[in-house]
């Protein structure tokens, strides 16, 4: 699954910023999230894609650095983006040594790929990222389950039939 979900994405980073560089939808939450933090806030923003959010937080003054395990998705946003720093990683291997220590940490959608029986180790690792006092936002969908939308579909002659669980409870 790791591979077809890296795979996924690779395959659809240019569309995924086609749409997304021009949809502001979380501008809102991005200035009610950054009116929290300090001037110029040093900023991860944690499974960034192709970098439209980074690039939205960076223009209301934030520092960004950007981690998403897709190449592709880094490639697209270090065109799109280059005010910001971008890294091939995923979120297993985040650590202070190979990041340092932000203000605040933006998860839009990511954490729905962490695997069931380690999400709390990756949201351990992400808030020892964190300065004391520091935020931690993540936006993820409500519900729980495979959405069916997203379990079976072609990309590119690739078929990913149930690949992608989209909604998760977490307690």
């Amino acid at each position: 699954m790791k591979d077809d979900t890296r795979l996924f994405y690779d395959l659809t980073a240019e569309e995924t910023a086609e749409k997304w560089y021009k949809n502001d939808i979380l501008m809102p939450t991005i200035k009610d999230f950054m009116s929290l933090l300090p001037e110029k806030p040093h900023v991860l923003d944690f499974g960034c894609g192709p970098g439209h959010e980074s690039m939205r937080l960076a223009s209301v003054g934030a520092e960004v650095a950007g981690i998403d395990f897709s190449p592709v998705c880094i490639r697209v946003a270090r065109q799109r983006c280059p005010q910001c720093r971008f890294e091939i990683m995923n979120f297993y291997a985040m650590n202070k040594n190979n990041l340092g220590i932000f203000d605040a940490i933006f998860a839009s959608g990511s954490l729905i790929h962490a695997k069931n029986d380690k999400i709390g180790t990756v949201i351990k690792n992400a808030t020892e990222l964190l300065k004391n006092n520091g935020f931690f936002l993540m936006i993820v969908q409500e519900g729980q389950g495979i959405n069916e939308k997203w379990s079976d579909f072609d990309i590119k002659g690739k078929n990913f039939e149930d690949r992608f669980i989209v909604t998760r409870k977490i307690s």
